[in-house]
This record gives structure tokens, sequence and C-alpha cells, in this order.
């Protein structure tokens, strides 16, 4: 619900399935409400999602996830939270790594990790 915030108009996404997932009790024009991580998998069934959020929705999410696309910029910005690094996880795998590229000055890559199988 917060990032929904932030994007333009503070609305949902247009052309595509949009699921918040928030605690509040409200109800939002063009999108579906979920109070929970099940709820909002449920929701979603076996159709491939896009998440979208802050930290705390990543790490909820993160056991359902096998695909991840990380944008890895290569920059020391003053951070209090951090993505973990999936190159140091054996249960993740470089699936597609793009080259790196420049834009104003800053280096950047975009990576695509899947998940090894599960056991």
């Amino acid at each position: 619900r917060r990032t929904l915030a932030d994007f333009p108009n503070g609305k949902p996404l247009k052309n595509r399935r949009n699921i918040v997932v928030t605690r509040q009790n409200i109800e939002i024009e063009g999108a579906e409400v979920a109070h929970t991580v099940e709820e909002a998998v449920s929701l979603a069934g076996e159709e491939p999602c896009v998440l979208l959020g802050g930290a705390g929705v990543f790490r909820d999410f993160f056991p359902h996830t096998d695909r991840v696309f990380v944008t890895k910029i290569y920059a020391q910005p003053e951070s209090d939270v951090f993505f973990p690094n999936l190159d140091e996880d054996p249960d993740w795998h470089v699936a597609d790594e793009g080259e790196e590229l420049c834009e104003d000055g800053l280096r950047y890559r975009f990576v695509c990790y899947e998940r090894n199988s599960r056991k």
C-alpha cells in the first residue's frame, strides 16, 4: 500500500492486475486488497506476478519467490536496509545478466536470479 502511494497519482498500474497488501481495512479502486501474504498468494494463484514494495514486502514474500530481477547499482549510498546478496546464497543462481550500463555517471546492470530446484 505504501508503494502504491508513490505511483503516479497514487493509483494502481493500468492494464494489469494489481494486488495490494495492507493491514488496513480499505478498498482501492482498480486493485484487489489482501491482508496477508497468504491471501495475496491465494489471489494470485498460479499466475506469474511481479512484486513491488519495500524491504518488508520483499522479506515476507521471499519464500514464495522463484525468480528475482535485480538492478545492481555500483554505488555506495547511505542505506539502512539492504536486499539479500543472492550471489552468496546457495539457493539462487544467475539466470541472465545484462551488460554494464552507465547513465549520468551511474554504473548499473540488470541481473535475473532463479531459485535452484526446491527439495
